[in-house]
């Protein structure tokens, strides 16, 4: 009767749903027994548990029943019957193994996806890395989201509450950050501006450190910044992390170029800016001091409180894992570029120090490359009588391509895209830019060179062939490169990019963008291919020449010399026993490694079928005349090259102004090569 009246005690109600409480755990993060006192204390309150979890009955495995009689019936022996049992309790006990080892995998399964923070909007992060990011953004130090300290469990029950970006960051702090990248773009303008017009020579045109710098500085503008922070003005709108994405992008897009000088050599940068300003006497000293100051003053905000202040969002925005500041922008150099859309050569890294030896080199270098280009000069400024007959033979290779009026600048597209196939890059080119014929003889005169491996070039006995820069065999070995790297892989590139963005925005040319990329093929052009190449400069920025290859115009030049004087000795002997200094095989037949559009139309030309003049020695003739055209196209002040009009980039329909993607393609080069064979061959039987 005693037990009838036993105070049982009262057991928690059971209102959650199954896993409620354990998703809330993990939200909430760990928490040591003392803070959960504290908590309890303070929030009071019932304790509830979770509804158990309903049991399906029938995924339980049928229970086996047993017959005594079946032995009997069956006519098994007692050995049998236990051989059997022991066989159905192996067959039992593998199946339990089996099942328990594939719920262990789903649940380590199940396991690792839950430590994955998936948010809209934003890269996917470890759980860890998310929540150590969250605390960052949550300090003192960052002020990016609101730290509740104990009770900041709490936003896990609120909807994006774990996302939200305090007010006064979005409507103060952000705000400010626009003013002070904006006033250290104008007082970097101003010093451009108010500074001495050889000054202003020397930022367009040097590659010291401290112009790249201003350049690049110049370059910058708050459009984009601006427009992605209008739809956070005057609004009461909660903003989410994921929101400030294209704010937080175009902040580092721009200071990101020159973050990586450091803070201490910027800061030296404008200090030397200033200190070369002064040696003008014009210069208004007192006026440049207090824009150096400012521009330092405003640098340190930018580097401070921009660039390190930002750094918890570009960080989760790039969604790298956890990396403590400032060694997070160098291990994660990659993604920050990759986020921002810039490619390494966008940036301004710091120089290394050089030494004495190295300046000395640099210089030597310098002095050699003028020296060559003055050399090139020298070698044709008109269009001398080698020329004319390169153009001729040309023509006669090439009947109606266009090389007889060279002048004019005609559209060679439609004749060699089919025997070539440059491509799509190729296409684009406008027929007034100088790039096309200067690829196309490019291409003809790497054919030739194919034939010139399997010729015996002897640098020794003619000086000629070899000097300090370079050598007949590098300059044969390397001459695609001009081709396949230099145009296909940096100018092209940036020809694609530009001929697309005007196809979807007309005037993209005159945006600040579209204004970068034709500074930059202006600059490659001159760089790579045409040195006396002028145009009028849309930007101050100014590209460093970065190509690792020997100079295409003093190479052309350097082929020129020693292949014209092969022809001359060449003509000052008799074949087939005369000696040529220079090469210890002129008198065999040539021989091309492969068949090509130059091969097959010399070999008729030089009647290679019956051997009577398909010899070394008249293939180096051809290839010293073909020289010759390329060389004064590229390296002759008064070339045509150098009258086009710079503007003509890429092609475009006459009717609209618009990108065009095709042009109609001859077919008939084949058969304009016969009959102007047939034409020669009748004009020299009517002369006989």
């Amino acid at each position: 009767m005693a037990d009838d009246y036993e105070f049982k005690k009262k057991q928690p109600q059971a209102v959650f749903e199954p896993g409620t409480l354990e998703n809330t755990r993990r939200n909430i993060g760990m928490i040591d027994p003392e803070e959960a006192a504290k908590m309890t204390k303070v929030l009071g309150g019932e304790i509830f548990v979770e509804k158990s979890v309903p049991i399906d009955y029938s995924k339980f495995p049928r229970k086996t029943v047993s017959h005594r009689s079946s032995s009997r019936l069956t006519g098994q022996t007692a050995s049998s019957v236990s051989s059997s049992s022991t066989s159905s309790n192996s067959h039992s006990q593998t199946s339990s193994n089996s099942q328990s080892t594939q719920n262990q995998s789903s649940s380590k399964n199940s396991t690792e996806q839950k430590k994955v923070k998936h948010v809209p909007d934003l890269p996917s992060i470890s759980q860890k890395d998310n929540q150590l990011i969250d605390r960052l953004m949550m300090s003192a130090e960052y002020g990016i989201k609101k730290n509740y300290g104990m009770f900041n469990f709490v936003r896990a029950f609120i909807k994006n509450g774990t996302e939200r970006v305090i007010p006064e960051f979005v409507e103060i702090t952000l705000k400010n950050h626009i003013d002070h990248i904006q006033n250290f773009i104008t007082v970097i303008k101003t010093i451009i501006q108010n500074s001495p017009d050889t000054f202003k020579s020397k930022i367009q045109n040097e590659t010291d450190l401290q112009y790249r710098f201003l350049r690049k500085v110049a370059s910058w503008n708050t459009r984009d910044i601006k427009l992605a922070y209008v739809e956070f003005e005057n609004t009461n709108k909660i903003v989410l992390v994921s929101e400030l994405v294209p704010f937080v992008k175009a902040v580092y897009r721009q200071i990101i170029t020159i973050y990586y000088l450091g803070d201490a050599t910027i800061n030296q940068i404008i200090k030397d800016i200033y200190t070369e300003i002064m040696k003008y006497p014009k210069a208004n000293k007192d006026k440049f001091q207090m824009l150096a100051k400012e521009a330092m003053t405003e640098w340190v905000y930018l580097h401070q409180q921009i660039a390190i202040g930002l750094y918890p969002l570009l960080m989760r925005m790039c969604g790298t894992e956890f990396v403590l500041c400032p060694k997070f922008f160098t291990q994660e150099v990659s993604a920050i570029l990759n986020f921002v859309g810039l490619k390494k050569f966008d940036l301004i890294l710091p120089e290394k120090k050089k030494t004495q030896e190295e300046i000395i080199a640099e210089q030597k270098k310098i002095e050699e490359e003028k020296k060559a280009h003055s050399e090139a000069e020298k070698i044709v400024e008109e269009k001398n009588e080698m020329v004319k007959t390169g153009l001729k033979l040309l023509d006669q290779m090439f009947p109606e391509a266009g090389f007889l009026k060279i002048e004019e600048l005609p559209d060679m597209y439609p004749y060699f895209e089919p025997l070539y196939e440059f491509g799509e890059s190729f296409l684009y080119l406008s027929p007034k830019n100088p790039l096309q014929i200067t690829l196309i003889l490019l291409r003809i005169l790497e054919d030739f060179f194919t034939a010139c491996h399997n010729i015996q070039f002897n640098a020794e006995s003619n000086p000629l062939l070899a000097n300090k820069r370079d050598s007949f065999a590098d300059a044969i070995n390397e001459w695609p490169v001009y081709r396949e790297d230099l145009f296909n892989r940096k100018y092209a590139e940036e020809l694609k990019n530009l001929v697309n963005q005007t196809y979807t925005q007309q005037n993209f040319p005159s945006t600040q963008l579209g204004k970068k990329m034709i500074t930059n093929l202006y600059w490659q052009t001159k760089y790579l291919f045409l040195p006396n190449f002028t145009f009028e400069q849309l930007l101050l920025e100014r590209p460093v020449n970065d190509s690792k290859y020997v100079p295409l115009s003093s190479r052309t030049a350097f082929l020129l010399t020693g292949f014209a004087d092969l022809s001359r000795l060449i003509g000052l002997v008799d074949p087939p026993n005369g000696k040529v200094s220079g090469i210890t095989n002129p008198w065999e037949y040539y021989h091309f490694d492969i068949e090509t559009p130059v091969s097959k139309r010399l070999d008729v030309l030089l009647n290679a079928k019956h051997h009577t003049k398909n010899t070394n020695a008249n293939l180096i003739k051809y290839i010293t005349c073909i020289t010759a055209v390329l060389n004064w196209w590229i390296n002759a002040k008064t070339s045509p090259a150098y009258k086009a009009d710079p503007r003509k980039i890429f092609r475009v329909s006459e009717t609209d102004g618009q990108p065009v993607f095709s042009v109609p393609e001859l077919d008939n080069q084949d058969k304009l090569f016969a009959e102007s064979i047939k034409k020669a061959y009748q004009e020299r039987m009517a002369k006989k």
